[in-house]
């Protein structure tokens, strides 16, 4: 079906101008961040937390045609691994999670490290509403944003022997109309499941504190 009324090549505009301004200018810049409360407990020890390492698979940073991706290459400002872990260090230490959290220590009393398990947040456009666009004017959903993060954390001593072991994991997506269209929000939604998995995991090794206290 193509427009009613309609030539081909006024249709083609047409979708190009939807298509436009339902995508915007294809690109945009995000950082990990977390913005979380402060503890209502804090872990005596030094923390040393390891680079967290990226297992995620490469679909994770592909952008969709007609979309974005939150961590393809040229939008995240660096190496994902090296983002998350920082933000990760920041929080656990700004919210006391520990009595203090450092990258780089000789004489640990806890060592974080962990894997990145899935990391990513992506829009598009639905592309078997584009024959019928011009209902999109009238809330037709022209597009989507899904994304996931699921992290996978382990606390151990300084020689190596685990104490504890926390995974977690968030997800989130929907599809959108022209007038509720959240493409620009996909930085914002992918801090907000980082943020969700944080959380737990905190709160899981906050259950433990008794074994985990130096």
């Amino acid at each position: 079906m193509i427009g009613v009324g309609l030539s081909k090549p006024v249709h083609l505009v047409v979708v190009a101008f939807c298509l436009s301004g339902v995508m915007g200018c294809m690109s945009i810049a995000y950082t990990p961040t977390l913005s979380l409360d402060r503890s209502p407990q804090t872990i005596k020890g030094r923390l040393l937390v390891e680079e967290l390492i990226d297992e995620t698979p490469r679909e994770d940073h592909e952008r969709r045609f007609f979309g974005v991706s939150a961590t393809e290459p040229g939008a995240i400002a660096g190496t994902l691994s090296t983002l998350v872990t920082n933000a990760l260090v920041d929080d656990l230490q700004r919210n006391k999670v520990f009595n203090e959290v450092t990258k780089s220590s000789e004489h640990p009393d806890l060592v974080l490290s962990g894997e990145i398990r899935r990391f990513y947040g992506k829009s598009g456009a639905l592309w078997f509403t584009i024959p019928i666009d011009l209902l999109w004017f009238l809330g037709l959903p022209c597009c989507f944003d899904s994304g996931e993060v699921k992290l996978l954390i382990t606390l151990s001593t300084p020689v190596g022997k685990a104490i504890g072991r926390y995974e977690a994991s968030s997800e989130f997506g929907g599809v959108y109309t022209l007038y509720n269209n959240r493409q620009f929000a996909i930085g914002t939604n992918l801090n907000r499941a980082f943020g969700e998995v944080v959380r737990e995991i905190r709160d899981k090794i906050l259950r433990d504190k008794a074994k985990l206290d130096r």
